[in-house]
């Protein structure tokens, strides 16, 4: 049969080039990873490709598909909001979207609303929207909207139409209707606007293990030229791709696929239409050409000495307090600018001008009653400023010098409240595309806060973070200034064109990175389960997490969770607001074998003197002699473990002291009068056994 020929909707093929199935609707489609031969595929990065197909017989179709390996850990998804802002205003293209977020590819999303009383042009999107963390719109425009969801590695993902917002949203957009659900083609009444007309389409799909995307957009309305396509042609596209869960988004004039920022697809306005949001991917080691590092600096030596650090290495000082390099609190190294009561200066004009750049610092206040600022100026005034203030809260600055305000306001994020003596990162993002079309003037740029890797939100208001200068405005200074009771203190300090790297996974990272950091686990092994909290290892035992969840998985567990790192009793955690158990019935590591002294030496103060091993939350076996009893723990010795190692473990009778134990657990620590204390935590069943 290798000579039959059939008259496919795309064109003549042959039965050698095509594998394929008869729908009962009369359509045909390829078997998910069936191609035709006539397909070329160009690989944009590992695990991204793109794909144009064109036909012209038994209609002119013009296909535009982009896959992404969702698993690959280069792969960041992004939904961006136009303008990244919750202004009404008149949009922005999807390709201005994406040149602004230096996106790999990108498609537009949601409907959107083009009146909204008082103002005429407001292009919100009409469900719900959620753009790196940021809950953009809570209540949606228009109820019941299909919507397609991911955590913040992209671990789990969903395409629905939910009933409210999701704790495990990293980024979700909007759209409708769905058109394939659980891999049979049709349309879901009620979750978006629907017709059957040849009509210029954008959709994406999700696999039925959730770990692909495909986005598709085809273009139509010029008769002879693209056709345009029928949701149910568009679903029988995305189910040869491989979807399992599609969906439309909002077509018509305002379909756009662009690829490293440029269209290309045929808008059929005839130009590009402004929209309200956008579906991006982007690369995570992906760099700007040419690549610019305007100041970077740790403050160590030989540059730098203990001392004052006006007139070195270019730094400048102002007002009656210090700003001096000190060798008592650095973060990294041994050395780190000390501010008390004074102003310190750098230039950083060498970058010229950049469409985005990057301030990225670590920040520690020694007091809640102070307040330290930093700052990103351009010449024509401050572009972004964030405070530790004397409140206890951290601060982001309206700034809008063209109606001559400058207020300070609390964002009222659960990371607002800030804590003395602990390291913050503190990432700013000044964008200098100019921005138009805001209700009541056109300023040119705007900034982003991140903390702890964490986005903060989005501008709010015409009032709020936008510099004033004009289109060729460059960054040319970082100044860290401080007043009041303490002092801060700023190490690590980079400005550049590059975006910080903030991505992470894996159990043992999660446990190095700040509290309040959002983290994405995948593939980890429960060890064991407690009443209150769980413990999870990665498969390579390189690193394990104790779990806060309210869904309890058994032991033997291969998890996917996403949430925040925090530290609850001197002890790493990650606080889950979404846990999926993705299979059961795994190998559960063997313990390791540490001394006594090994997690003696896990005490805070030796771990930061480089002693000892991080051990915490790993599945251990302990042993030694028992040389105290108390209600809820005992304590054990091999005369390695000063005063013995706490085993957390209740009903240890009395008269066993003496004997000889063998401790199955976990590392953990609690805090004493002292300061935090490492210990085991026995397992409930079979965690102790006495020689």
């Amino acid at each position: 049969m290798t000579g039959v020929r059939f008259a496919l909707p795309w064109g003549i093929v042959s039965m050698r080039d095509c594998r394929f199935v008869w729908l009962v609707l009369g359509l045909v489609v390829w078997v998910s990873g069936g191609c035709c031969a006539t397909d070329t595929w160009q690989t944009l990065m590992p695990g991204v490709t793109y794909l144009h197909r064109t036909t012209t017989s038994p209609y002119h179709w013009s296909i535009h598909v982009v896959k992404v390996d969702l698993t690959n850990p280069r792969v960041r998804i992004k939904v961006v909001k136009k303008q990244d802002s919750n202004l009404d205003d008149c949009g922005e293209t999807t390709s201005s979207m994406a040149r602004r977020h230096g996106a790999l590819a990108a498609i537009n999303t949601d409907f959107f609303m083009t009146t909204s009383p008082p103002v005429v042009d407001s292009h919100q999107p009409q469900g719900y929207c959620v753009t790196d963390g940021i809950v953009t719109r809570t209540t949606p425009l228009v109820s019941g909207r299909a919507t397609v969801q991911f955590s913040a590695g992209n671990g789990l993902t969903a395409l629905n139409a939910p009933a409210s917002v999701q704790s495990w949203w990293y980024n979700c957009t909007a759209g409708g209707p769905i058109i394939l659900q659980n891999g049979v083609i049709g349309v879901v009444s009620g979750t978006g606007p629907y017709s059957t007309a040849r009509d210029p389409y954008t959709a994406c799909a999700l696999s039925s293990d959730g770990k692909t995307l495909i986005m598709l957009a085809e273009d139509g309305r010029v008769s002879g030229v693209y056709d345009g396509m029928t949701p149910t042609e568009i679903a029988t596209v995305l189910v040869e791709m491989g979807g399992y869960q599609g969906m439309l988004f909002d077509g018509g004039g305002s379909t756009t696929m662009a690829i490293n920022g440029s269209v290309i697809n045929h808008p059929s306005d005839g130009s590009e239409r402004k929209v309200a949001a956008a579906l991006m991917v982007l690369d995570t080691q992906a760099t700007p050409n040419p690549a610019i590092t305007s100041y970077q600096t740790q403050f160590e030596s030989p540059t730098f000495a203990p001392g004052d650090v006006s007139g070195v290495g270019g730094w400048s000082r102002d007002g009656a307090g210090t700003a001096a390099i000190s060798n008592s609190s650095a973060r990294s190294g041994s050395q780190a600018l000390r501010i008390s009561g004074a102003g310190a200066s750098h230039s950083v004009g060498s970058m010229g001008y950049q469409p985005v750049a990057w301030v990225d610092c670590w920040v520690m206040p020694t007091s809640t009653t102070g307040q330290s600022t930093i700052y990103a100026n351009s010449a024509g005034g401050t572009c972004s400023a964030i405070r530790f203030d004397s409140d206890g809260k951290i601060k982001y600055q309206h700034l809008y010098y063209l109606v001559g305000t400058n207020t300070w306001t609390s964002y009222g994020l659960s990371t607002s409240s800030y804590s003395a003596n602990t390291w913050y990162r503190i990432t700013l993002r000044e964008d200098f595309h100019p921005r138009t079309c805001f209700t009541d003037s056109s300023p040119n740029g705007g900034y982003s806060l991140y903390i702890n890797g964490q986005f903060q939100k989005l501008y709010e208001g015409p009032a709020e973070g936008f510099c004033t200068a004009g289109a060729s405005t460059t960054l040319n200074q970082v100044r860290f200034e401080h007043s009041g009771d303490g002092a801060m203190v700023v190490d690590d300090l980079c400005v550049s064109n590059i975006e910080p790297r903030h991505g992470w996974t894996g159990a043992g990272q999660a446990r190095s990175l700040p509290d309040g950091s959002t983290v994405d686990i995948g593939g980890a092994i429960v060890a064991s389960s407690f009443s209150d909290a769980y413990y999870a290892e990665s498969p390579d035992r390189t690193g394990a997490i104790k779990l806060i969840s309210s869904v309890a998985p058994a032991a033997g567990s291969k998890i996917s969770a996403s949430g925040r790192v925090a530290t609850v009793g001197g002890e790493k955690v990650l606080q889950c607001n979404y846990l999926k158990v993705l299979d059961t019935g795994q190998s559960i590591p063997k313990p390791l074998r540490p001394s006594l002294r090994d997690l003696w030496l896990m005490r805070p103060d030796n771990l930061s003197a480089g002693c000892g091993l991080p051990l915490s939350g790993m599945s251990v076996r302990v042993d030694g002699k028992i040389i105290r009893v108390e209600s809820d723990r005992f304590y054990i010795d091999d005369g390695g473990a000063a005063g013995g190692l706490p085993v957390l473990y209740s009903g240890m009778a009395i008269a066993n002291q003496g004997r000889h134990a063998v401790v199955d657990g976990f590392v953990t620590s609690y805090l004493e009068p002292t300061g935090y204390v490492t210990a085991v935590r026995a397992l409930t069943t079979g965690g102790v056994r006495l020689l």
